[in-house]
């Protein structure tokens, strides 16, 4: 029906009208429609189950849009999804209307139009059938209620972006746009409401900051957006492509003459460091340190691809496509139409699927326990191991077993310990080492029946005594004694306290590491 002057409406147009019975249009209002039998239409998917329902009992129905076919592709791609035969008549694009509105922008005619019911529908994995009753993540951990991801697709905020505000906006859809729009810009980026009066005619555009969009007040008008220009990359801070775009000038012609003497070997210590830093932040459940840490490790992955797309081997998008797939591929139980009652079913689902993917590699591992890396940490190891042992039924079939086998491995520790105090050489001391191997394969196997990880159980232990004693050297300190002034029994009090102790002290759980 074009912007709203009926002066603007197509021979087309004004034949379709005038022959139609009743029409059903979202803008009830539109000058083009006045006097015309017209059944307003709301956002309501049941409304538009009516003009379906309307259409095959005459034949044919007449929905009345405003601007032109080409400002609706969502609610257009709707019906032909339910089978339309759509008989489309152009008219004057009300996007275009915006697209003149500020002659001076060269961003602003090459605006991506979207739409506000589009953006705030409510979750974009609505679509995906749940087939279990398994809860969310935040959920089955107790961390609150499942907040469901918001875009059901991408803005590109390095293009500029016309957000049509239709239906009007009330004030907790204001706020939920706002939200929205702050996760992908910063709080100053700027913006421009975009009006037309009910005959099409521009209204002044009115500008303001997206920090001011959940308090917009939106003039009663026939048709509104919101302008926001383009975020150049060099300033966007809340996207993949930013990172991308920091590291590709970084490894460029022009870049730092550190990271361009780099290679994919010389950052493995970089790499395992970062992964370290992430487990720290995890054990000390340090949130902040954490988001920075997961950055840290995050730029690890974006700079070796990087060099493997210098190199032509491949780049990031191949590293997302890789593991999207492979998620998707090993969870038919969510993606697909199997349905798997436990998780112990699911991990063995898991173990087919890789071996299936080996074999169409055309490799296969000879071992149960084969796929291990060789840098993970020994007690880490240990318990991969046992993990891949019991999947193949290579097991204790009961604690008591687990807990005589350590009983057991103790007991044989201390007789090699006897037998290197008797003759002390190194054949007695290595059957000893040996020894104490044994008990801690055992004790790390105890841990993998009591469900806990032994590589996170001793950090954290490792940290406890840590702040032990440094609480001890802090209350030395203070009274100008040192460890080395005190008698055993002296010390050992001093440590009885520090357990006693519960309020962390400054700087002393988390030293500052060096960046």
């Amino acid at each position: 029906m074009g912007t709203g002057d009926p002066a603007l409406l197509t021979y087309a147009g004004r034949d379709q009208l005038a022959q139609a019975t009743l029409i059903f249009s979202p803008t009830p209002h539109h000058l083009a429609l006045a006097g015309l039998p017209v059944h307003a239409l709301n956002p309501d998917p049941a409304q538009h189950t009516a003009v379906l329902a309307y259409a095959t009992a005459h034949g044919r129905a007449t929905l009345a849009l405003p601007g032109s076919p080409d400002d609706h592709p969502a609610m257009l791609a709707w019906y032909r999804t339910q089978g339309c035969a759509l008989h489309l008549v152009a008219g004057v694009s009300i996007a275009a209307a915006w697209r003149a509105m500020l002659p001076n922008d060269p961003a602003l005619p090459t605006a991506h139009l979207y739409h506000l019911a589009s953006l705030l529908s409510s979750d974009w994995l609505a679509d995906t059938p749940i087939i279990s009753d398994v809860q969310a993540w935040s959920v089955t951990q107790q961390r609150g209620a499942y907040q469901p991801p918001r875009l059901p697709y991408p803005i590109h905020t390095t293009t500029a972006a016309l957000i049509w505000l239709d239906p009007p906006p009330s004030a907790a859809s204001l706020s939920e746009l706002s939200d929205l729009l702050l996760l992908h810009y910063p709080a100053k980026h700027p913006a421009h409401l975009l009006s037309l009066d009910f005959a099409g005619t521009p209204l002044p555009p009115h500008a303001l900051t997206l920090a001011d969009v959940h308090a917009l007040a939106v003039p009663a008008s026939a048709a509104c957006a919101l302008y926001l220009p383009p975020l150049a990359l060099a300033v966007q801070r809340r996207s993949t492509a930013a990172l991308e775009w920091v590291v590709a000038r970084l490894l460029g012609p022009g870049g730092c003459p550190w990271d361009v003497q780099q290679t994919a070997q010389s950052l493995r210590t970089t790499l395992r460091e970062e992964a370290y830093e992430v487990l720290e932040a995890l054990d000390a459940q340090d949130t902040p340190a954490l988001c920075e840490e997961l950055g840290d490790l995050l730029l690890q992955v974006v700079v070796q691809s990087e060099m493997a797309r210098q190199a032509g081997d491949f780049a990031l998008p191949d590293v997302l496509e890789q593991i999207t797939s492979k998620l998707i591929r090993r969870h038919p139980h969510v993606f697909g139409d199997l349905t798997l009652s436990d998780t112990g079913t699911v991990l063995h689902t898991w173990e087919q699927i890789k071996a299936a993917e080996l074999r169409a590699k055309g490799r296969t591992r000879e071992s149960a326990l084969d796929g291990i890396p060789h840098d993970l940490p020994a007690l880490a190891t240990a318990q991969k191991y046992g993990t891949k042992a019991a999947r193949v039924g290579f097991d204790w079939a009961t604690p008591a077993q687990i807990w005589g086998k350590v009983d057991e491995e103790l007991a044989e520790l201390r007789t090699a310990y006897a037998a290197w105090q008797a003759q002390p050489s190194p054949a007695t001391h290595a059957h000893l080492r040996e020894e104490f191997g044994d008990l801690l394969y055992a004790a790390v196997q105890l841990a993998r029946w009591l469900t806990i990880d032994a590589e996170s159980a001793l950090r954290e232990a490792n940290a406890k005594y840590r702040r032990r004693f440094q609480f001890v050297e802090h209350v030395l300190r203070e009274r100008g004694q040192t460890l080395q002034e005190l008698t055993l029994e002296q010390k050992l009090a001093q440590w009885h306290a520090a357990k006693q102790h519960t309020t962390a002290l400054p700087n002393v759980d988390h030293p500052a590491r060096p960046e």
